[in-house]
């Protein structure tokens, strides 16, 4: 076997430079080195992995795909990263990703602003097998332009977090609706009779929502007019929002004993509004958020919420697509389910007034 000439993970080193360290031939290393099904001995594939691994070689996978017209790569469009639901989202699809052998590019819609046209090129450009996408990134020319890259290029498309109305793309979402309606419920069932409601502008679908599962849960505990309970914040973010939220309802003396936050960002701000008003959260008025983001543990006192299994979702949308690319048939819709977390800003209210029925 000839000397390495070349240190070990510099550039430039190819698969000729592996075939001259195992002293076999391009072609049989090339085989190897591919993934061809071609037969080559266990005893010379080994050769050749070792000494692709003691040269440093590292296929040039985007060669590869020019020549194969596929990438194992899958695009994942999420409207940004500071949201932590789209983290925990993106946390799930990646650990799925990482036992496959696909990779993942992340693409944020909030940063192509109108320039929609210019991720849609990125993605041809780049010969990706599969898209992963939240609803929040799903506009009509995003829609239109993943409606063509499905049927003519047969790019398979999984949507995630809500459904879009006629969308045909399969996909995993959450019921946010019913979500909301439990949260009041659960106030309710605590005794809680005067819930003041913190939103922020009503601009997307899982807000909305969340807003009319809150009129439902109400209208049908007794209370058809939530209008004067209803508190919504433009500050520009939801934390902030949530501190200007905690003054308005608090001047409002309307003597209310619970918060519903139409998001976890939102309650932590209301929790720290609150605070910096001496109000004690639980014991003088109860908090509930939306999402059961990292925040809600790491605040003081630790907040109960409605757990959106964001983790969850991204983990399965990530397994369909792969089903999909594997060749299996395409899965229906998945509906994930929301469930109430208990922890440390709600309590039970000392006095109830009962609703009609």
């Amino acid at each position: 076997m000839t000397a390495l000439r070349k240190h070990n993970n510099m550039p430039g080193i190819t698969i000729h430079d592996v075939a001259e360290e195992c002293g076999l031939s391009v072609a049989t290393v090339s085989r190897v080195l591919s993934g061809s099904d071609y037969p080559v001995k266990p005893e010379t594939r080994q050769r050749i992995l070792e000494a692709a691994e003691k040269t440093g070689y590292v296929p040039n996978m985007l060669a590869r795909g020019l020549k194969t017209k596929a990438i194992n790569e899958i695009a994942v469009i999420i409207p940004s990263i500071q949201n932590p639901f789209y983290t925990s989202m993106v946390g799930g699809i990646e650990s799925v990703l990482l036992e496959s052998a696909y990779g993942m590019s992340l693409y944020l819609t909030d940063h192509y602003g109108q320039r929609t046209n210019l991720l849609i090129n990125n993605l041809i450009g780049k010969m990706i097998s599969g898209i992963i996408i939240a609803a929040d990134s799903i506009t009509p020319s995003i829609y239109e332009a993943l409606r063509n890259l499905k049927e003519k290029n047969n790019v398979s498309i999984i949507a995630t977090d809500y459904q879009v109305k006629d969308c045909i793309f399969p996909g995993v979402y959450f019921d946010y609706f019913e979500g909301a309606k439990m949260a009041v419920e659960y106030l309710f069932n605590q005794g809680h009779s005067r819930i003041a409601f913190g939103f922020c502008p009503l601009d997307r679908e899982t807000r909305k929502a969340r807003l009319a599962g809150v009129r439902a849960a109400c209208g049908r505990l007794g209370n058809e007019e939530i209008e004067t309970d209803y508190y919504e914040s433009s500050a520009k973010t939801d934390f902030l929002a949530g501190m200007e939220l905690a003054e308005v309802i608090r001047k409002s003396n309307k003597g209310y004993t619970a918060i519903v936050a139409h998001n976890d960002s939102v309650a932590v701000g209301l929790l720290a509004g609150l605070a910096e008003q001496k109000v004690s959260v639980p014991d003088e008025i109860s908090v509930i958020g939306f999402d059961d983001c990292i925040y809600a543990m790491m605040c003081r006192p630790t907040l109960t919420t409605v757990r959106v299994p964001s983790q969850q979702m991204g983990d399965l949308a990530a397994h369909i697509l792969l089903n999909e690319l594997g060749g299996k048939e395409a899965c229906s819709n998945i509906y994930l389910e929301p469930k109430i977390i208990k922890r440390e800003s709600v309590r039970k209210a000392i006095n109830r007034v009962r609703h009609g029925s």
